[in-house]
C-alpha cells in the first residue's frame, strides 16, 4: 500500500501494510504507527508479548526520522524485554526511491535503536530483474549489519517466488486489504511449498462488535499457510493508529491456536467377525456398531447440497466397511455414489506426507481417497504436482442413496493398524465436511479409526461365534474352493484337512463344556449331534 502520513503528537508517522513472523508459532504483527507516549497502546503490546509471539513495526516518521527519539528508545527496550520484537519501517517506493536513501534509513535504525530487523514497504511484486536487483541490494545491506536481522518485504498482494529465492526478503506480506475481501482471496499456489512463517496477512476495517469473524479469519489464515497476522477494526485513512477494540480477544485467539495439541476429536474401533457386515440392501448389522458423532451443523444445508449426517466404520480381518448417512429432509433424494462423495484417509497419520489441498486447507494428509465407488492413492511430491492413482472399484450398496455402504480390502490401504480420516460432500458448490472444521488446515479436526483385532474361533466357519453343525454345512458347501472362511488350516484350499480342524474344535468345545458343568438336556442333544457328525464317514464330493 502506498505510504500515508498522519501527525501524532507533532511526529509524522507513515502508514503501511506490514507484518513479520518468527518461530513456528502463529504470530501477531502490529503496524505500530502510533506514538509511544505514556499509557499508549505500546503498553498493551508489552502485556501481549508475554502471551504470544509479537513483532511491532516502529515508524517514527515515515522511516527513522532525522534524529533518535528517546520515547521510541524506551518503548523498543520495554517491548523486547517483555518478549516481543521490533523492526524498523523504510519506504522503497516500488524501487523508484534512490537505493542509497533506503540504505541510509537502515543505517539510522542500526545506529539509534536496538531492533531486530527492517520492514521494506512498497515492494514490487514482479520479476523485473532491475527490481529484484534493487531489493536484493537492500537485503544484502541489512544482513551486512547483522545476519540475524530479519527483512520483511511488503508487496501487499500476491507476488512472485523470486523475492524469497534471490533472496530479497526473509518474509513477505502477501495480503493487505479490507477484511470483507479476505474470504474471496486465493493465495499463490507456490506459497504452500514454504513454511508458514514466511507469509503474513493484514486486514483492516473488520466489524468491531463481531469477534467471531476475527476468530474465523485467524483460522482461515492458518489454513492458507500464513504464519503472521494482524486484524483491526480501525478504518481508513489511517487504520494503524491504534490497536483494535478486540485486541485482547485476538491475543487470546492466537494463544489458543498456539496451544493447540494436534489429535483426533474422536477415536473408534468396530471389529466384527467375518460376515458380521455384508454389503447388501439391509443395514441391520450396523445397529450394534458405534457411529462417529453426528454432523454438528444441526440445520440442513440449503438445497441442492449433500448434507452428511453420520459415518460408521467397521472391520473384520480382511476388509474395512463404511456406512454413510445423508440428510434428505431439505434437498430431496441424494445422488448415487460418485465424485460428490469423498472420504480422505491418512494411513501414516502424518499430515506432511499426503494430500492437504491447495494452500493446505485439509486437516489430514490423505494417502488414499475413497471417491464414490473407487479407491485412489496419492501420488506426488507437492500439492500442485500430483495425481490420484486408481487402485480398484469397491463393493457397494446404494439402496437407498441416503444410506450408503461399501467395503474395501485393508490390504489395499497397506494394512494399517489405525488411520485418520475426514469426509466431504458437495453437490453443486457448497461443501459439507465431517468433522465440520476438517477444512481448517493444520488446526482442523479429524477422526481416527483403530483397526480392531478380530477374535477368530477355530472351526467357526460361518463366523457366528459358535462351533456347531452349521459350520460343517458351511465347510461342505465350500469344499474344493480356494481359500476363504472354511480354509481352517490356512493352506489355501478347502479340503478334508479343514474338516479335521472343525471336528477337533467340536470335540474340544464339547469336552470343555462337560468339564465345567453338568450339561443341560439341550446341551446333551447338541453334543449328540456333534458326536454323530464326528463318527460319520467322510464322503468325497463328486
Amino acid at each position: 500500500m502506498r505510504e500515508l502520513a498522519v501527525r501524532l503528537g507533532g511526529t509524522i508517522v507513515a502508514l503501511a501494510s506490514l507484518a513479520v513472523q518468527h518461530g513456528a508459532a502463529l504470530e501477531i504483527v502490529v503496524p505500530a504507527y502510533f506514538y509511544p507516549s505514556s499509557g499508549s497502546d505500546w503498553s498493551d503490546m508489552n502485556a501481549a508479548a508475554a502471551q504470544v509471539p509479537l513483532t511491532a513495526i516502529m515508524n517514527p516518521g515515515s522511516g527513522p526520522s532525522n534524529a533518535q527519539n528517546g520515547d521510541y528508545t524506551s518503548a523498543v527496550g520495554s517491548l523486547r524485554a517483555s518478549g516481543g520484537r521490533v523492526i524498523g519501517y523504510v519506504s522503497s517506493s516500488y524501487a523508484n526511491r534512490p537505493l542509497q536513501d533506503v540504505l541510509d534509513d537502515i543505517d539510522k535504525y542500526a545506529n539509534w535503536y536496538d531492533i531486530d530487523g527492517i520492514f521494506v514497504d512498497e515492494m514490487t511484486n514482479n520479476a523485473v530483474p532491475a527490481n529484484l536487483d534493487f531489493y536484493q541490494s537492500v537485503y544484502d545491506h541489512v544482513k551486512s549489519i547483522d545476519p540475524a536481522w530479519e527483512v520483511m518485504g511488503n508487496p501487499g498482494t500476491a507476488t512472485v517466488e523470486d523475492y524469497l529465492t534471490r533472496p530479497a526478503a526473509d518474509k513477505l506480506m502477501v495480503f493487505e486489504s479490507f477484511g470483507s475481501s479476505y474470504l474471496s482471496h486465493t493465495p499463490s499456489a507456490w506459497n504452500a511449498a514454504y513454511d508458514p512463517s514466511r507469509f503474513v496477512n493484514l486486514l483492516h476495517q473488520l466489524d468491531p462488535n463481531n469477534t467471531a469473524v476475527m476468530e474465523q479469519y485467524v483460522d482461515v489464515a492458518v489454513s492458507r499457510n500464513v504464519g503472521g497476522v494482524y486484524f483491526t477494526d480501525d478504518v481508513l485513512g489511517n487504520p494503524w493508529d491504534r490497536l483494535p477494540g478486540f485486541w485482547n480477544d485476538m491475543v487470546s485467539k492466537v494463544a489458543a491456536v498456539n496451544s493447540y495439541v494436534r489429535g483426533p476429536i474422536q477415536t473408534l474401533s468396530n471389529p466384527v467377525a467375518v460376515g458380521g457386515v455384508t454389503i447388501d440392501a439391509g443395514r441391520g448389522e450396523w445397529t450394534a456398531l458405534t457411529a462417529y458423532d453426528a454432523d454438528a451443523d444441526q440445520a440442513p444445508l440449503p438445497g441442492p447440497e449433500l448434507d452428511l449426517q453420520a459415518i460408521t466404520l467397521a472391520n473384520d480381518g480382511d476388509s474395512l466397511y463404511l456406512r454413510m448417512e445423508i440428510d434428505e429432509t431439505q434437498n430431496g433424494a441424494a445422488p448415487a455414489l460418485g465424485t460428490k462423495h469423498n472420504v480422505y484417509l491418512d494411513t501414516d497419520q502424518d499430515r506432511e506426507s499426503g494430500f492437504i489441498g491447495s494452500g493446505g486447507f485439509l486437516s489430514v494428509g490423505a494417502d488414499y481417497l475413497i471417491q464414490g465407488t473407487r479407491l485412489y492413492a496419492f501420488n506426488g511430491a507437492t500439492q500442485e504436482s500430483f495425481a490420484w492413482s486408481f487402485i480398484q472399484d469397491l463393493s457397494n450398496n446404494q439402496s437407498p442413496t441416503a444410506d450408503l455402504e461399501l467395503s474395501l480390502p485393508l490390504a489395499a490401504l497397506g494394512g494399517p493398524g489405525s488411520f485418520d480420516w475426514i469426509a466431504n460432500a458437495a453437490n453443486s458448490g457448497v461443501e459439507d465436511y465431517l468433522p465440520n472444521t476438517a477444512a481448517s488446515g493444520a488446526f482442523g479436526d479429524f477422526y481416527r479409526y483403530e483397526v480392531g483385532a478380530v477374535q477368530v474361533v477355530v472351526g467357526d466357519y460361518d463366523a457366528n461365534g459358535v462351533v456347531d453343525a452349521a459350520d460343517y454345512e458351511y465347510w461342505r458347501s465350500h469344499l474344493g474352493e480356494t481359500g476363504g472362511a472354511a480354509d481352517g488350516n490356512g493352506d489355501g484350499v478347502v479340503d478334508a484337512a479343514d474338516y479335521t480342524v472343525w471336528r477337533d474344535a467340536v470335540a474340544a468345545q464339547a469336552a470343555g463344556a462337560s468339564a465345567l458343568a453338568v450339561p443341560s438336556p439341550s446341551s446333551l442333544l447338541l453334543m449328540a449331534v456333534a458326536c454323530t457328525l464326528i463318527v460319520t464317514p467322510l464322503r468325497r464330493a463328486h
